[in-house]
């Protein structure tokens, strides 16, 4: 009876995955720093950490909307 194979190929598409992602990830990353003003980076970088529009807009002193918009806005320019 064999409980398991030592020669099975376990990973290889995972690792192949995270690093396509982490590729990925670095090239929308430079198209918003070559795109999108400091302002819009900068609440992108929030959105990421998984603050709301409210909270981004409370900290740098803008409205839930006007966060929205510049969001939006940051998106629409990396995605083109």
């Amino acid at each position: 009876m064999i409980f398991f194979n030592i020669n099975l190929d376990v990973g290889t598409d995972l690792l192949e995955n995270n690093v396509d992602d982490l590729i990925a990830f670095h090239e929308i990353k430079e198209r918003a720093y070559n795109l999108c003003s400091d302002k819009e980076n900068y609440i992108i970088m929030l959105r990421a950490h998984g603050m709301s529009y409210s909270q981004i807009g409370k900290k740098i002193g803008y409205s839930h909307e006007r966060i929205r918009q510049l969001y939006e806005n940051a998106l629409n320019k990396i995605c083109g």
